[in-house]
């Protein structure tokens, strides 16, 4: 066959051989159209995939934000559980303890701020355990202040029944001293001793 006869073939006998080896120009055309087609779409996808990425990583980072938030809240909840837990328990064993009432109020206040807390538990035998050790203190405390009320060293306050009875006759002797009589004196003098 001829050149001719090749060009005037139908389109539809025409393979990718041929028209490598008849129209180079037209298959390196198609060609650089192709790769830019698909090059577009990659960038394109990858431009729509890298702004779907970044919503993503948005919504992930603000449910990490409100997830901190909870936890902590949490946290603060489950802190004033415990303390209220604590104050309960201070004031059920300082009901048993023989205390002034005043004591027993600054002991629970005191306590129940400090309680003894185990993998965020009430540790209830080491509190209890904190809270005799306190109760122990204060009552020796309040022992020695009310010993210090009290006067020493003064000597004897016992009066023998000789000591009385000098005393009583140089009390009428002072009476009569003012002008009273020896019953007078012995009247006034009477019970004094």
């Amino acid at each position: 066959e001829s050149a001719k006869g090749k060009k005037d073939m139908l389109l539809s006998e025409v393979d990718i051989a041929m028209l490598k080896k008849e129209r180079p120009d037209l298959v390196e055309a198609l060609r650089s159209e192709l790769k830019e087609a698909i090059y577009n779409d990659k960038k394109e996808g990858k431009k729509m995939g890298d702004e779907k990425l970044k919503e993503i990583q948005d919504k992930l980072d603000k449910a990490e934000v409100k997830n901190k938030e909870s936890d902590k809240k949490n946290a603060k909840l489950e802190e004033a559980l415990v303390l209220i837990e604590a104050k309960k328990f201070v004031e059920g064993k300082l009901k048993e303890a023989e205390i002034p009432d005043i004591t027993k109020a600054r002991l629970a206040k005191d306590l129940s701020a400090k309680p003894v807390v185990k993998e965020g538990k009430l540790d209830e035998t080491e509190y209890e355990k904190e809270i005799k050790k306190a109760v122990d203190a204060e009552v020796a405390y309040l022992a020695k202040l009310s010993e210090s009320g009290k006067i020493k060293g003064m000597g004897d306050t016992s009066v023998s029944e000789e000591d009385k009875k000098k005393a009583s006759e140089k009390l009428t002797e002072g009476f009569k001293s003012l002008g009273l009589t020896e019953d007078q004196a012995k009247s006034a003098s009477a019970g004094r001793v």
